[in-house]
């Protein structure tokens, strides 16, 4: 139940973040961008995407493939992937695990 609705199968206002799982073929900004683009086929809100990617601190790396990206990189562009959906509902695999303890308490 979500404010008393049932929730009976996945949808658009629920996001899962995986501890793996960006796409090697795309740029940090394109992986962001990736579940904004199945949704919102015709027009992605860049400035969105840009404001996301500031408050993850990854501003300056919009165009590094993710095999450029540490591990701690990698998992915040996940976690910026699930936050610029606006999603109601975040489920999250060990989320901070990768990052340092500095990055954790920013990003928590």
């Amino acid at each position: 139940m979500l404010d008393g609705i049932r929730i009976v199968k996945p949808g658009p206002d629920q996001v899962l973040v995986f501890q793996r799982g960006l796409y090697s073929w795309f740029s940090l900004r394109d992986n962001i961008a990736f579940g904004l683009k199945m949704r919102e086929a015709r027009h992605i809100d860049c400035k969105r995407v840009d404001q996301v990617i500031d408050v993850i601190g990854l501003k300056g790396f919009e165009k590094h493939r993710p095999y450029e990206l540490s591990g701690g990189m990698q998992q915040r562009v996940a976690i910026a992937r699930a936050l610029v959906m606006r999603a109601r509902v975040l489920l999250m695999d060990e989320p901070f695990g990768a990052l340092d303890a500095q990055t954790r308490r920013t990003m928590e």
